[in-house]
């Protein structure tokens, strides 16, 4: 993405529990991509995070930029 797309980093902007047991969490974030500064686009990303065994880790992760947004 960084030659083709010009993409610099990723930044979460905003942080959201939908849902949340002692095991589980559904979690949404709001990232967004910055190239050189400028925003590049955004995007709410759903995150499930489980505790395995004892052991924390995120279950799923779905999502892709707001194509709206997108910089030609």
């Amino acid at each position: 993405m960084r030659e083709r797309e010009g993409w610099g980093s990723s930044n979460s902007e905003d942080f959201m529990a939908n849902s949340s047991a002692p095991t589980k969490g559904h979690f949404e974030v709001l990232l967004q991509f910055d190239a050189d500064g400028a925003l590049y686009g955004s995007g709410l990303v759903p995150y499930i995070v489980t505790d395995q065994d004892g052991y924390w880790g995120i279950q799923l992760r779905s999502g892709v930029p707001n194509a709206e947004l997108m910089v030609p």
